[in-house]
């Protein structure tokens, strides 16, 4: 190949490049505007009561707990026969 044809698709590509990094810049800034929020204080403040206000289930989460435990106390009583 020639080195001016090479040359030629080398700086195609870079303005490709850069036009499709411009045209998604340029498309983000338009889709979402950067003086609006995306939530108000309101809805904000409502999701996070709603998320406290669901209960996990406590039980469960101190078995698994100490399952873990449990677990991680075999893991070193082996880990120390083995030395």
């Amino acid at each position: 190949m020639s080195r001016q044809f090479v040359s030629t698709v080398a700086a195609v590509a870079a303005l490709v490049s850069v036009a499709a990094i411009g045209s998604s810049m340029g498309w983000s800034a338009i889709a979402t505007p950067a003086d609006q929020p995306g939530m108000s204080k309101a809805d904000f403040d409502r999701t996070f009561a709603a998320v406290a206000a669901v209960e996990g289930p406590a039980f469960a989460t101190g078995v698994a707990r100490e399952e873990l435990r449990r677990y991680g106390r075999n893991l070193l009583r082996a880990d120390a026969e083995q030395r």
